[in-house]
Parts: C-alpha cells; structure tokens; sequence
C-alpha cells in the first residue's frame, strides 16, 4: 500500500466528516454505556434477581451472573462475521443502522425480563438469550464504526485524532453509566434499583439506539468503499475469506487490545465492587460503597476521555505500536499497586488507583480504532477491524465466564485478589508482546 495525504474525495466536507464522526460515536457510547450496566448489575442485582434461587450458595449465584456477563462476549465474534460480511458487500452505513436495530431488541429484552420468581428457570435463560442477541449486535459495532469513520478521512496525518474521538465516546459512555447508576444508589433505596432502577437505565441504552439509528440512514456510505466497488467485485464471503488471508493478523490484533476491555470487565467492574463490600467498607466518604465506586469510575471515565484523545493524537506522531505498548506495560504495572490501594479501604487511596489505572487503559483505547482499520485492506476492512475487536472481548468472555469463575467459586472474593491481578497481569503481558507481532500503520494509504 501506498502513502497518500489525499484519499477522500473533494466532495467530502469537514462537516460531512463530523456527521459521520458523531454516528459512529453513538454506538460506541451504547456499547460501553451497557458494558458498565450489565458489569455493575452481573456483580450486585442479577445474582440475587436470577441466580440465587438456581443456587443456594453466593458464590455459585455470583459465578453464573458473570457467566450471563460473558455471555455477549463471546459470540460477539459471531456477529462481527455476520455484520462484517454484509458491510463489506452491501456497505458500511447500511450495514450499521442493523447493528443498532439487534442492538436494541437485546438491549430493551434485559430491560423487561421479569425475576426468577415470576418466570422461574426461564428468566435466567431469557436474561442469557437477550444477552446474547445484544452481544451479536455489539459485535457488528466497533469495526463499521471505525471503518466508516477512518474511510472518510482525507489527512493520513489527523486519522489517529479522530479514533481518539471515537475512544473518547466509549469512555463518554462508561461515565455516563457508572455516573447514572452511582446517582442511583444515592437517591433511592436498593430495593427500587433491583426491581426497576437497572432497567430503566437500559431501558435509556435502547432509546439511544434507535435514535442512533435514525441518524445514521440520513447520512452517506463511505467514500473509499464506494470508489472500491466502482472498479470492483466485493469479497463473495469476506468474513470467511479473511481467516484464510489475515487470520494471524485478527488473531494478534485482538491480543494486542485484550487489555483495553478487561481493565473495566475484570478489575474495575464487578470484582472492586465486591470486594469491597465484602470487606464490610459499606460507606466511603459517607457514601455507600455502591454508590462511591460508581462514581469514582465515571470521573475516572472522564480523566480517560482526555487520555483516549492522547492516544489518538499521539499515535499519529509516534505511532499506533508505541501508544499501545506504553498502554500495556502501564497496566501491566500498576495493577498490583491497584489492589494494594484498593485494600487499604481508604476512600483517597481507592480513588488514585480507580484514575491511574483507566488513565493508561483509555491510551490504546484511543489509538486501535485507526489502527485495526489501517491493518486490512478495504476488500475485507469492515470484517477485519471488527473480528480484531471482537475477539479481544471474546477473550474477556472466556476470562469471565470459564477462567475466574472456577478459581473463584470457592473462595471468599476477599481472598481472591492474588487471581484476578494475575489476570489482568498475564491480559497485559499477553497484549505487549502480541503487538509486537504486527506491522505499524501510521500513514498508510487506504485506497487498494
């Protein structure tokens, strides 16, 4: 591939580009909006709401509410095949206002599943399968979003800035769900927030997705895909094809980013929620725990707004490789730091370590969304770019729902620290030296 500064054909505005940033932002924000919802209630409400009553004991109920957790994650690769095949035939933008719509029906189904005790086994099971439904669609979400929004760059120069943009929005979203669901836990009591409180706020996630969808059909197809099918015949099976092509390439991509999703679905939400209150530190600042945690996640989201901008804008100066190294080797560090400040149950202490940490998370968060789309060519670019995000999640879902469960079943969470920070020390590991094993980007032409 070529290097070019001028790919985006003239007829593309600044404001056509801003249109698209802000589509493709919208389900970003849903995607982590419901992360952090389904986090934060797999490890508080689910268990009590659709697990106990499978299982007596606690920590068997809290296992298989991870398990619903993880469950998105890992078909999520599922759908980034399906959705991926059709955005590299039919188009980008078509093929995104679908993600939204199976987002929704997964997203507004949890939203209405009523308890075990009115549906019995089939509300766990209903919970799973809606689970499952939003994670195909959220599976089909980051690689169009991305691929539309760095396609209609012009600037090889400014692409990484842009990703930044859309980083930003994931953390945009994780705020405003820890912040919402914090504010919850302030003002009303938790019997309210197990029976109505949580589907309310996934209830908002569905509204934003149609409204997402709404948007993103009054807007154009991207111009580099366009300009591909003018001179040629789209892949008959992109998404099948790409394994036999790139699929090292997917494989050590999605490595590279295992850290970017497990920060916040491995040590932040749900463990430090729990540990806590287990800790019996059920006020902080006299705040409940809940409550506290909550809301020192959404400013520390906010904190990672501005570090997902750096990254982006750094990774168009010293590369995309480099700001997910630095990513990864910060994690890898200050995890253990993090859990020897989270178990002083000092108030200050627990915020520093909610911030450092999200801080060097929100940097390769920024940079990725540039750089697994500059890592494909455009035949199989929506599939590519979504596969690598996908199965770094699809990782997580094996951490969450087959890896920490069994280590943790049988152990008090208090005790179970020395687990999930060598977890997310060898997710760390794991990510520096994948990374490693892919070409640097920064500057590639697009056009093919």
């Amino acid at each position: 591939m070529s290097k070019s500064n001028k790919e985006t054909p003239s007829s593309i505005s600044p404001k056509d580009v801003r249109n698209v940033a802000i589509a493709s932002s919208i389900g970003t924000f849903i995607d982590f909006y419901v992360f952090i919802l389904a986090g934060v209630a797999s490890g508080t409400i689910w268990p009590s709401l659709y697990f106990l009553q499978v299982s007596k004991i606690t920590g068997v109920a809290i296992a298989l509410s991870f398990l619903s957790f993880g469950a998105a994650y890992v078909v999520r690769p599922i759908g980034g095949m399906i959705f991926g095949h059709f955005g590299d035939k039919m188009g980008r933008m078509s093929t995104l206002v679908a993600t939204l719509i199976v987002i929704f029906i997964g997203t507004i189904g949890m939203a209405l599943v009523p308890p075990y005790r009115v549906l019995g086994i089939f509300a766990p099971i209903l919970l799973i399968l809606f689970r499952i439904i939003q994670g195909l669609g959220f599976g089909g979400e980051w690689g169009g979003a991305s691929t539309w929004l760095i396609e209609y760059i012009a600037d090889t120069k400014k692409r990484g800035f842009w990703s930044g943009i859309l980083g930003a929005s994931a953390w945009v979203g994780i705020g405003s769900a820890a912040v919402s669901f914090g504010i919850m836990y302030l003002i009303f009591p938790q019997s309210f927030i197990v029976s109505t409180g949580w589907r309310i706020l996934f209830g908002i996630g569905a509204i934003a997705a149609i409204i997402g969808g709404i948007i993103r059909a009054r807007l154009r197809e991207s111009p580099v895909f366009v300009n591909y099918i003018s001179k040629r015949r789209p892949a008959k099976l992109p998404s099948l094809e790409i394994f036999r092509a790139y699929g090292g390439r997917i494989l050590h991509a999605a490595a590279s980013y295992f850290l970017g999703v497990s920060v916040t679905g491995v040590v932040i939400t749900p463990f430090t929620l729990q540990y806590l209150l287990a800790s019996g530190k059920h006020v902080l600042l006299g705040i409940p725990t809940p409550a506290f945690i909550l809301l020192m996640l959404g400013i520390g989201a906010y904190f990672t707004i501005i570090s997902a901008f750096l990254g982006g804008w750094a990774s168009d100066k010293i590369g995309r490789k480099t700001v997910i190294v630095i990513s990864s080797i910060g994690v890898g560090v200050l995890t253990y730091p993090y859990f020897l400040l989270i178990s002083t149950l000092n108030a200050y202490s627990i915020i520093v370590a909610l911030i450092l940490i999200q801080v060097f998370q929100g940097l390769s968060v920024g940079s990725i969304g540039a750089y697994f789309v500059e890592l494909f060519p455009t035949k199989y670019r929506y599939s590519g770019s979504g596969l690598s995000f996908q199965f770094a999640g699809f990782y997580l879902g094996v951490a969450t729902a087959f890896i920490i469960p069994p280590l943790i079943a049988g152990v008090p969470i208090t005790h179970a620290v020395n687990v999930i920070a060598g977890v997310q020390i060898a997710i760390a590991l794991i990510s520096l030296i994948s990374v490693l094993f892919l070409k640097e980007t920064r500057g590639i032409s697009l056009e093919d």
